[in-house]
Protein backbone atom coordinates (compact mmCIF):
# COMPACT_ATOMS: atom_id res chain seq x y z
CA UNK A 1 0.00 0.00 0.00
CA UNK A 2 1.45 3.66 -1.26
CA UNK A 3 1.19 6.97 0.85
CA UNK A 4 -2.30 8.07 -0.92
CA UNK A 5 -4.11 4.60 -1.03
CA UNK A 6 -2.62 4.40 3.04
CA UNK A 7 -4.19 8.22 3.59
CA UNK A 8 -7.65 7.16 1.76
CA UNK A 9 -7.74 4.47 4.28
CA UNK A 10 -7.15 6.47 7.01
CA UNK A 11 -9.63 9.18 6.27
CA UNK A 12 -12.22 6.38 5.71
CA UNK A 13 -10.96 5.50 9.10
CA UNK A 14 -11.37 8.50 10.67
CA UNK A 15 -15.11 8.67 9.03
CA UNK A 16 -15.81 5.47 10.10
CA UNK A 17 -14.67 6.63 14.01
CA UNK A 18 -16.33 9.63 14.17
CA UNK A 19 -19.92 7.75 13.03
CA UNK A 20 -19.43 4.98 15.81
CA UNK A 21 -18.94 8.25 18.46
CA UNK A 22 -21.85 9.85 19.43
CA UNK A 23 -20.03 12.45 21.09
CA UNK A 24 -17.66 13.38 17.99
CA UNK A 25 -21.17 13.03 16.01
CA UNK A 26 -22.53 15.76 18.40
CA UNK A 27 -19.29 17.93 17.58
CA UNK A 28 -19.76 17.72 13.82
CA UNK A 29 -23.41 18.61 14.31
CA UNK A 30 -22.83 21.22 16.48
CA UNK A 31 -21.69 24.21 13.73
CA UNK A 32 -24.70 23.66 11.81
CA UNK A 33 -26.89 23.94 15.20
CA UNK A 34 -24.91 27.05 16.24
CA UNK A 35 -25.34 29.06 13.07
CA UNK A 36 -28.99 28.40 12.48
CA UNK A 37 -29.23 29.46 16.46
CA UNK A 38 -27.57 32.61 15.46
CA UNK A 39 -29.60 32.94 12.20
CA UNK A 40 -32.79 32.67 13.74
CA UNK A 41 -32.21 33.86 17.28
CA UNK A 42 -30.05 36.71 17.17
CA UNK A 43 -33.24 39.31 15.24
CA UNK A 44 -35.62 38.22 17.97
CA UNK A 45 -33.02 38.88 20.74
CA UNK A 46 -32.12 41.92 18.98
CA UNK A 47 -35.60 42.99 19.22
CA UNK A 48 -36.44 41.82 22.59
CA UNK A 49 -33.92 43.98 24.10
CA UNK A 50 -34.77 47.12 22.20
CA UNK A 51 -37.84 48.11 24.33
CA UNK A 52 -34.90 48.30 27.08
CA UNK A 53 -32.39 50.71 25.23
CA UNK A 54 -30.23 47.60 24.66
CA UNK A 55 -28.99 47.83 20.48
CA UNK A 56 -27.01 44.10 20.22
CA UNK A 57 -26.98 45.13 16.55
CA UNK A 58 -23.02 47.00 17.82
CA UNK A 59 -22.21 43.65 19.34
CA UNK A 60 -23.34 41.36 16.31
CA UNK A 61 -19.13 40.91 14.86
CA UNK A 62 -18.08 40.63 18.76
CA UNK A 63 -20.84 37.79 19.05
CA UNK A 64 -20.22 36.15 15.49
CA UNK A 65 -16.28 36.49 16.25
CA UNK A 66 -16.41 34.23 19.44
CA UNK A 67 -19.46 32.06 18.59
CA UNK A 68 -18.44 31.27 14.75
CA UNK A 69 -14.10 32.25 13.95
CA UNK A 70 -13.31 30.90 17.13
CA UNK A 71 -15.93 28.24 18.27
CA UNK A 72 -15.91 26.48 15.05
CA UNK A 73 -12.30 26.08 14.56
CA UNK A 74 -12.22 24.55 18.19
CA UNK A 75 -14.86 21.72 17.77
CA UNK A 76 -13.02 20.72 14.94
CA UNK A 77 -9.85 20.84 16.31
CA UNK A 78 -11.45 19.30 19.25
CA UNK A 79 -12.56 16.04 17.64
CA UNK A 80 -9.05 15.24 16.31
CA UNK A 81 -7.74 15.79 19.64
CA UNK A 82 -10.33 13.23 20.58
CA UNK A 83 -9.16 11.01 18.02
CA UNK A 84 -5.61 11.69 19.30
CA UNK A 85 -6.50 10.39 22.51
CA UNK A 86 -7.75 7.46 21.67
CA UNK A 87 -5.02 6.66 18.99
CA UNK A 88 -2.91 7.55 22.19
CA UNK A 89 -4.50 5.28 24.29
CA UNK A 90 -4.94 2.07 21.63
CA UNK A 91 -1.09 2.66 21.09
CA UNK A 92 -1.60 3.07 17.41
CA UNK A 93 0.43 5.65 16.98
CA UNK A 94 2.87 3.36 17.78
CA UNK A 95 2.82 1.52 14.63
CA UNK A 96 2.15 4.47 12.32
CA UNK A 97 5.89 4.46 12.21
CA UNK A 98 6.02 1.38 9.93
CA UNK A 99 3.43 2.84 7.83
CA UNK A 100 3.83 4.48 4.45
CA UNK A 101 2.53 7.49 6.08
CA UNK A 102 5.29 8.12 8.34
CA UNK A 103 4.74 9.75 11.62
CA UNK A 104 5.91 13.22 10.49
CA UNK A 105 3.08 12.94 7.33
CA UNK A 106 0.81 12.05 10.31
CA UNK A 107 1.08 14.89 12.39
CA UNK A 108 0.96 17.35 9.03
CA UNK A 109 -2.62 15.36 8.35
CA UNK A 110 -3.93 15.74 11.80
CA UNK A 111 -3.18 19.48 11.68
CA UNK A 112 -3.88 20.62 8.41
CA UNK A 113 -7.33 17.89 8.88
CA UNK A 114 -9.39 20.59 10.96
CA UNK A 115 -7.63 23.78 9.34
CA UNK A 116 -8.90 22.61 6.10
CA UNK A 117 -12.48 22.13 7.38
CA UNK A 118 -12.56 25.20 9.22
CA UNK A 119 -11.69 27.65 6.24
CA UNK A 120 -15.02 26.98 4.14
CA UNK A 121 -16.80 26.00 6.57
CA UNK A 122 -15.83 29.92 7.92
CA UNK A 123 -16.07 31.87 4.49
CA UNK A 124 -19.68 30.00 3.65
CA UNK A 125 -21.39 29.96 7.26
CA UNK A 126 -20.74 33.87 8.40
CA UNK A 127 -22.17 34.95 5.05
CA UNK A 128 -25.02 32.76 5.34
CA UNK A 129 -26.02 33.91 9.54
CA UNK A 130 -26.42 37.43 7.68
CA UNK A 131 -25.65 40.01 10.40
CA UNK A 132 -22.43 41.04 9.56
CA UNK A 133 -20.85 43.46 6.95
CA UNK A 134 -17.64 42.29 6.35
CA UNK A 135 -16.76 41.61 2.99
CA UNK A 136 -16.01 38.57 1.49
CA UNK A 137 -12.46 39.52 1.08
CA UNK A 138 -12.05 40.52 4.74
CA UNK A 139 -14.00 38.01 5.52
CA UNK A 140 -11.33 35.72 3.67
CA UNK A 141 -8.26 36.89 5.07
CA UNK A 142 -9.57 36.53 8.87
CA UNK A 143 -10.66 33.22 8.39
CA UNK A 144 -7.03 31.89 7.41
CA UNK A 145 -6.58 33.22 11.12
CA UNK A 146 -9.36 31.52 12.32
CA UNK A 147 -8.53 28.41 10.66
CA UNK A 148 -5.19 28.44 12.24
CA UNK A 149 -6.75 28.77 15.74
CA UNK A 150 -8.00 24.87 14.74
CA UNK A 151 -5.18 22.59 15.12
CA UNK A 152 -3.80 23.83 18.42
CA UNK A 153 -7.14 23.00 20.47
CA UNK A 154 -6.45 19.24 18.23
CA UNK A 155 -2.77 18.96 19.91
CA UNK A 156 -3.20 20.31 23.29
CA UNK A 157 -5.69 17.52 24.11
CA UNK A 158 -3.33 14.61 23.83
CA UNK A 159 -0.55 16.72 25.08
CA UNK A 160 -2.31 17.41 28.65
CA UNK A 161 -4.37 14.62 28.52
CA UNK A 162 -4.50 10.84 28.95
CA UNK A 163 -8.06 10.03 28.50
CA UNK A 164 -11.00 11.55 27.00
CA UNK A 165 -12.52 12.07 30.61
CA UNK A 166 -9.18 14.38 31.30
CA UNK A 167 -9.40 15.87 27.64
CA UNK A 168 -13.52 16.82 28.45
CA UNK A 169 -12.07 18.55 31.40
CA UNK A 170 -9.41 20.57 29.47
CA UNK A 171 -11.69 21.13 26.68
CA UNK A 172 -14.36 23.01 28.88
CA UNK A 173 -11.63 24.96 30.81
CA UNK A 174 -10.29 26.08 27.19
CA UNK A 175 -13.73 26.99 26.20
CA UNK A 176 -13.60 29.13 29.61
CA UNK A 177 -10.36 31.22 28.64
CA UNK A 178 -11.51 31.47 25.27
CA UNK A 179 -13.90 33.96 26.51
CA UNK A 180 -12.02 36.00 28.42
CA UNK A 181 -10.17 38.10 25.65
CA UNK A 182 -14.13 39.30 24.81
CA UNK A 183 -13.47 41.24 27.83
CA UNK A 184 -10.82 43.09 25.98
CA UNK A 185 -13.99 45.29 23.75
CA UNK A 186 -14.43 47.15 27.52
CA UNK A 187 -11.04 47.67 27.89
CA UNK A 188 -9.49 51.35 27.15
CA UNK A 189 -6.25 50.86 24.45
CA UNK A 190 -3.66 50.44 24.71
CA UNK A 191 -4.25 47.96 27.61
CA UNK A 192 -6.60 45.96 25.81
CA UNK A 193 -3.76 43.89 23.73
CA UNK A 194 -2.62 42.78 27.34
CA UNK A 195 -5.18 40.15 25.96
CA UNK A 196 -3.14 39.43 23.01
CA UNK A 197 -1.40 36.93 25.17
CA UNK A 198 -4.30 34.75 24.59
CA UNK A 199 -4.57 33.31 20.69
CA UNK A 200 -7.95 33.85 21.23
CA UNK A 201 -7.88 37.51 20.89
CA UNK A 202 -6.22 37.98 17.97
CA UNK A 203 -9.12 36.36 15.40
CA UNK A 204 -11.90 38.09 17.46
CA UNK A 205 -10.43 41.60 17.48
CA UNK A 206 -9.78 41.03 13.53
CA UNK A 207 -12.99 40.16 12.83
CA UNK A 208 -14.11 42.53 14.60
CA UNK A 209 -12.00 45.36 13.18
CA UNK A 210 -12.58 44.29 9.64
CA UNK A 211 -16.71 44.56 10.26
CA UNK A 212 -16.57 47.62 11.69
CA UNK A 213 -13.88 48.88 8.38
CA UNK A 214 -11.34 49.58 10.31
CA UNK A 215 -7.67 48.75 9.97
CA UNK A 216 -7.03 44.89 11.35
CA UNK A 217 -4.00 43.73 9.23
CA UNK A 218 -1.82 44.65 11.87
CA UNK A 219 -3.93 42.05 14.33
CA UNK A 220 -4.55 39.80 11.35
CA UNK A 221 -0.69 39.84 11.01
CA UNK A 222 0.66 39.60 14.47
CA UNK A 223 -2.44 37.12 15.27
CA UNK A 224 -0.96 34.16 12.10
CA UNK A 225 2.61 35.09 13.40
CA UNK A 226 1.88 33.99 17.19
CA UNK A 227 -0.76 31.73 16.40
CA UNK A 228 1.95 30.02 14.01
CA UNK A 229 4.57 29.95 16.49
CA UNK A 230 2.40 28.62 19.15
CA UNK A 231 1.34 25.85 17.10
CA UNK A 232 5.00 24.82 15.61
CA UNK A 233 5.93 24.87 19.90
CA UNK A 234 3.01 22.73 20.00
CA UNK A 235 4.11 20.44 17.20
CA UNK A 236 7.95 20.09 18.75
CA UNK A 237 5.94 18.66 22.43
CA UNK A 238 3.68 16.43 20.89
CA UNK A 239 6.48 15.03 18.83
CA UNK A 240 7.91 13.60 22.30
CA UNK A 241 4.97 13.27 24.15
CA UNK A 242 2.43 11.78 22.06
CA UNK A 243 3.94 10.39 18.88
CA UNK A 244 6.89 8.95 20.33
Amino acid sequence: MNYKQYLKAQIYADAQNIKRDPMLKWFILMPVIMGLFLKLLLPIATDGLKPIGVDLTQYYDLIIGLYVVLMIPMLLGVIIGFMLLDEKDDRILMSIQVTPLSIDKYILYRVATPMLLSYPILLLMIPAIGVTDISLLDLALVSILGAIWAPLLGLLLPIFANNKVEGFVIMKLLGGIMIIPVASFFVAQPYELLFGIMPAYWPIKAFWLAGNDEPYLTHLVVGIIYTGLLLYLLLKLSRKKVFD
